[in-house]
Order: structure tokens, then sequence, then C-alpha cells
């Protein structure tokens, strides 16, 4: 169910799965004879690690133009006074 909900080949999303499985990211539970997977809480930090440095590549030129302006700005006064 999970390879076709996600369009991955069984074997592709088994071998992802697994590596996920023993790093500790996600667990892997049984449920009314269903096979579910859960993430962790290794996984969940990780997760949180990942999406905090996209963040901060997303707003790095923004930061870097800010701070760009703040010098120049300064240099003219510097030289007005």
């Amino acid at each position: 169910m999970l390879s076709f909900s996600t369009g991955m080949d069984c074997v592709a999303l088994r071998q992802h799965l697994d590596f996920l499985i023993m790093n500790g990211l996600i667990e892997e539970r049984t449920s009314r004879k269903k096979k579910i997977c859960a993430i962790s809480a290794k996984g969940i930090a990780v997760l949180n690690a990942l999406n905090s440095k996209e963040y901060f590549k997303k707003i790095r030129e923004p930061l870097a133009d800010v701070d760009e302006t703040v010098q120049v700005s300064r240099v003219s006064k510097e030289k007005r006074e």
C-alpha cells in the first residue's frame, strides 16, 4: 500500500525503510495484522534539524543583503562625519 501511494518500487521502498529502521529514525509496528511505520523521536529530531537548515539557507541571502546595506550605510555615514 505504501509503495502504491508513493509510486516507489517495492524493493527500493523496503531498502529505504530498512535503512530508516536500522538508524532508529522510524519504527515498524504491527497493528491489526498490518505493519505500520511510525516516526521515532530521533526521526522527528532529524526532520527538525533538516527543516532548520533549509530555513537558514532560504534566509541567508536576504540577511546578507541586509548586512551589506547596513555596512554601506555605515560607510556613508562615516564619510559624512
